[in-house]
C-alpha cells in the first residue's frame, strides 16, 4: 500500500468485458419401477459449455491452462473444461465430455435368482497438449498447443454384471450368494496420458492411466 492512502473499505465486482460463455444442454431420463420381476433405469445427457473471448476479455493472448480458474486463459475460444488436479496422480485428467449415459436394469428368475447388469458410457475427455513456457515475473505458464478439442481420448464404454442367488431358512435368517463381474468387456481404454511436452521431454505422450481390467468378485451376506 503507498503511503498516505488510505486502505480500501470496500471492493467492486465487474463483469469481464468482451468474454462470455454459453451452457447448452439436455437430459433425458426414465425410471422402471421393480413390479413383474424387473425394473430398469436409463439417463442421456448431452453438454455444450462454450467460451468466447474478445480483444478486450484478456492481458495476455497466450493461448494457457489456467493457474486459478480451471479452464483455458487468453485468447482462446471454444470448448470450457474443468481440471481435475493441478498434479499428482490425476494432474493430466480435464473434464468435458460432450455427452454420457447410464442403464441399470435387474431380472428376478425364479427360486430366488436375480441378474444385475449396469452399462456406462461417455465421450472422451479432451487430451490437452502443453509446453512449459517462462513469462518472465509472471513465472511459468503451461501454453496449449491447438486449441482446445483438438484431440480426444477414446470414448469410454464399461459394462458390469451380477447375479445372485438367496436361501432363506426359518423364514427370518438367509444367506445371499453372489458374484459380480466388473468390466465385462475387458475394455483397456487409456484414460491418462502426459500431456506436457516439447523437444526434452521423453515422457511426452506416455501413457499414465488405463481404465481397469476385468475383474471377479464373489461375496456371501448373511442377514438374520
Amino acid at each position: 500500500m503507498k503511503a498516505g492512502i488510505p486502505a480500501p473499505v470496500f471492493g467492486v465486482l465487474t463483469n469481464r468485458p468482451d468474454y462470455s460463455q454459453t451452457y447448452n444442454g439436455l437430459e433425458l431420463t426414465a425410471n422402471k419401477r421393480l413390479s413383474n420381476n424387473w425394473m430398469m433405469r436409463g439417463s442421456f445427457s448431452y453438454n455444450d459449455w462454450k467460451q468466447k473471448t474478445g480483444p478486450n476479455g484478456f492481458q495476455d493472448p497466450t493461448p494457457r491452462i489456467a493457474n486459478a480458474t480451471n479452464g483455458c486463459a487468453g485468447n482462446c475460444d471454444g470448448q470450457v473444461f474443468q481440471r481435475s488436479a493441478g498434479s499428482g496422480a490425476f494432474g493430466n485428467v480435464f473434464i468435458a465430455s460432450k455427452w454420457n449415459y447410464n442403464i441399470t436394469g435387474l431380472y428376478q428368475f425364479p427360486w430366488q435368482i436375480s441378474l444385475g447388469a449396469s452399462l456406462n458410457g461417455r465421450e472422451g475427455y479432451p487430451a490437452i497438449y502443453y509446453v512449459q513456457q517462462g513469462v518472465g515475473a509472471e513465472g511459468a505458464k503451461q501454453v496449449i498447443l491447438g486449441d482446445v478439442g483438438d484431440y480426444h481420448f477414446d470414448n469410454v464404454t464399461n459394462l458390469d454384471l451380477r447375479i445372485a442367488k438367496e436361501f432363506r431358512f426359518f423364514n427370518r435368517a438367509g444367506v445371499t450368494l453372489s458374484a459380480d463381474l466388473f468390466n465385462a468387456l475387458n475394455d483397456r481404454t487409456v484414460l491418462q496420458r502426459t500431456l506436457r511436452t516439447g523437444p526434452a521431454r521423453a515422457t511426452s505422450n506416455r501413457i499414465t492411466e488405463l481404465q481397469s481390467p476385468r475383474v471377479w468378485r464373489f461375496g456371501a451376506k448373511i442377514s438374520f
